[in-house]
């Protein structure tokens, strides 16, 4: 996935917005500790699974490790439907999992930077790292959006 998000940045098809959505389930460890791994595995394959069901054939969907997924999408013609992606993660994920008489909430948070020109994949990373580390500051169960206007780790809530 990463590798192919490097490529769509250096590309010159890119005509309108494009944004890579940082996607961490929150306090994954419980389901594990909770529910045994073989559930945790359960509740990953259903999060990549609503995940992906959100975006187009065209968009980048890849897990980039442990309980943590990346969404790159490309000429989206408002910004506004990049907000409205990153409601419809937060709210397709929310679920509740029952193993007998174990019950575990699972959500998501959501870290959104938009691309620029010029800009290195690992700046847009490190952006929607930091809007990642935002949301879940705040809470988690939520999205946040970086915003350059602010300091290092800041980001603003869209």
């Amino acid at each position: 996935a990463i590798e192919r998000i490097r490529a769509l940045i250096l590309s010159p098809d890119i005509k309108d917005y494009c944004a890579l959505f940082m996607i961490d389930v929150d306090h994954f460890k419980s389901v594990n500790d909770t529910m045994g791994h073989q559930s945790g595995d359960k509740v990953l394959v259903n999060t990549a699974k609503r995940v992906k069901e959100l975006f187009r054939s065209g968009d980048v969907v890849g897990r980039v490790g442990g309980d943590e997924f990346v969404v790159f999408v490309c000429n989206v013609p408002d910004v506004g439907i990049i907000k409205k992606k990153a409601e419809m993660i937060v709210s397709s994920v929310r679920t509740h999992c029952c193993d007998g008489a174990s019950e575990v909430s699972v959500s998501v948070s959501v870290g959104v930077a938009i691309f620029k020109a010029g800009e290195s994949f690992e700046e847009l990373y490190q952006h929607a790292d930091n809007a990642l580390y935002l949301a879940k500051e705040k809470g988690r169960n939520r999205f946040e959006f970086y915003a350059d206007s602010m300091e290092k780790g800041s980001a603003s809530r869209c």
